[in-house]
C-alpha cells in the first residue's frame, strides 16, 4: 500500500518515516485549481441554506395555520385538482402533514446538506481535509437534495470532484 504518494492535503501513504517536505500552497504556475470550484461550492451551499430556511418556515407556517384558513386555501384550488385530492383521500389534516413533513423535514435535510457543502467548500479552498471536501462534493452532486435546481449543484459538484481527484491539483 505504500506508494510514496503526497498531495497538497499532506495525506501520506508511505512506509518510511522520512522527513516531510513542505508542500507548496499553489501550483508552479501560480494558480490554485481548487479555489474556483471551492468558492462555487460555498456559493451553492449558501443558496441552499437560504432555500432550506424557506422550506422550514413553510413547514412551521402550515403547522400553525388554523384549520379554517387551510380549508379556505383548499377551496380556492382548481376544481380538477381539488377532486383529485378528494379522490386520493387527502383532507385538511393530510395536507397539513404533507406540508409540515415535506417542507419542514425536507428543509431540515436540505439544511444539513448545505452546511456540509459550505464546510467542504471552505476545506477545499484552504486545501485541508481532503476527505471532507470529497464527501461535500459528492453531496453537492446529488440532484434535488442539495440544490435549488440541479443545474447549479451538479456541475459544481462534478467540477469539484474532478479538481480534487486530479493528482497534481
Amino acid at each position: 500500500m505504500s506508494r510514496g504518494y503526497e498531495d497538497e492535503y499532506d495525506d501520506r501513504d508511505r512506509a518510511d518515516d522520512g522527513a516531510r517536505e513542505p508542500i507548496p500552497e499553489e501550483r508552479p504556475g501560480g494558480s490554485n485549481d481548487l479555489l474556483a470550484p471551492g468558492m462555487l461550492m460555498i456559493i451553492t451551499g449558501v443558496l441552499n441554506l437560504v432555500c432550506a430556511f424557506g422550506f422550514i418556515m413553510m413547514g412551521v407556517t402550515f403547522a400553525n395555520m388554523p384549520d379554517a384558513e387551510l380549508q379556505k386555501a383548499l377551496e380556492q384550488q382548481d376544481p380538477a385538482k381539488r377532486k383529485q385530492m378528494e379522490d386520493a383521500g387527502i383532507g385538511i389534516n393530510e395536507l397539513r402533514k404533507i406540508y409540515v413533513y415535506g417542507g419542514g423535514g425536507g428543509g431540515a435535510l436540505w439544511l444539513v446538506c448545505s452546511l456540509i457543502t459550505i464546510i467542504g467548500g471552505i476545506c477545499m479552498c484552504a486545501r485541508k481535509a481532503r476527505g471532507l471536501a470529497i464527501f461535500a462534493a459528492l453531496v453537492t452532486v446529488v440532484p434535488c437534495v442539495t440544490s435549488p435546481c440541479c443545474f447549479l449543484g451538479l456541475p459544481v459538484g462534478i467540477w469539484s470532484l474532478v479538481a480534487l481527484m486530479r493528482r497534481g491539483a
